[in-house]
């Protein structure tokens, strides 16, 4: 090998050492960021109402306060012996009073829930700075949740 093509390799080795170099001080330099995110999310506390009649239970329910909004996430377990349809999660915001601040629900991710099933949620609600604590329950619909009384209805018009 001669002295010319040598130093073509060395010089590309060089390259590359330096290009691994930069990726790990990148690397490192967003570590820090990852933590700070992490603290920049804080978990409030979530009080899990299950519900006796409908065998409808909140599990592994958090709640944490993002981009001016307040996340709640879980997942609804049916206990009951039979299979649940059309579950809505309601989410409460309470203040240290237990005074409620705001509301908001949706449907489970899964239209049927069977018996020991489970199923998972996202709510998406506004960040209320005197909000201490989430409570999260959950019931099945039935067709009169879901329609309008017939005087409402455009049928009627």
């Amino acid at each position: 090998m001669s002295d010319r093509s040598r130093s073509g390799a060395d010089r590309g080795a060089a390259r590359r050492l330096r290009a691994l170099g930069a990726l790990i001080a990148g690397l490192t330099a967003f570590a820090p960021i990852g933590l700070r995110h992490a603290e920049e999310h804080p978990s409030i506390p979530v009080m899990a109402r299950s519900s006796g009649a409908h065998g409808m239970e909140p599990s592994g329910c958090a709640a944490s306060r993002q981009a001016g909004c307040i996340i709640v996430t879980g997942s609804i377990v049916n206990r009951a012996a039979s299979g649940q349809r059309r579950v809505e999660v309601i989410a409460e915001l309470l203040d240290r009073n237990m005074t409620p601040l705001d509301r908001g629900s949706s449907l489970v991710r899964s239209t049927d829930i069977g018996p020991r099933q489970s199923s998972d949620f996202r709510i998406v609600l506004d960040d209320k700075s005197s909000a201490t604590v989430v409570r999260v329950a959950a019931r099945t619909l039935t067709w009169d949740d879901l329609t309008p009384p017939l005087s409402q209805s455009l049928l009627h018009r």
